[in-house]
């Protein structure tokens, strides 16, 4: 009995000593402003193929070998956070991590006046109206009504 006993612990020895050690981390994801839950964000490991999105509670649960990892945080109209970890901080406290949300911009466009093109608004109106006006119910119900001072052109060129 002492040689099966022996022979088993020296046959899975080598087994245990080439085993990578693992770690976990788990926390919740929430809005800076109102510290609502994110159901959805992703959170992963940089460089890796490990990540997880968070549940209904904004929480997530992460295994990872041993060593440190930058935890990238997004979620949708928000900033992408970091955050570092390291195997000594493995099961201590959950992470409560914080992103904020985006500011909405639009981006830059020059108004010129031009006499290039006849009926500039026949030619450019629906994209002018598309992508100026919009395509909202409000938008909708906008009108122009002095369409004949619009002489404008389309120019994909960009201004310094």
């Amino acid at each position: 009995m002492k040689k099966i006993i022996i022979f088993l612990l020296i046959a899975v020895s080598p087994i245990i000593a080439f085993t990578q050690a693992n770690y976990s981390i788990s926390g919740r994801v929430i809005d800076e402003e109102t510290k609502q839950p994110l159901q959805g964000a992703s959170v992963f490991a940089e460089n890796t193929t490990i990540g997880t999105a968070t549940s209904n509670n904004g929480e997530f649960f992460l295994r990872l070998p041993d060593g440190g990892y930058s935890i990238v945080i997004t979620f949708t109209g928000y900033q992408t956070e970091t955050k570092r970890v390291t195997t000594g901080e493995a099961g201590k406290n959950e992470l409560i991590i914080e992103i904020k949300k985006k500011e909405k911009s639009l981006d830059e466009f020059v108004v010129k006046s031009t006499s290039e093109v006849a009926d500039g608004l026949e030619k450019y109106g629906d994209f002018f109206i598309d992508n100026f006006i919009g395509k909202t119910a409000n938008a909708r119900q906008c009108t122009i009504k002095n369409k004949e001072v619009l002489k404008f052109f389309f120019t994909k060129e960009r201004t310094a």
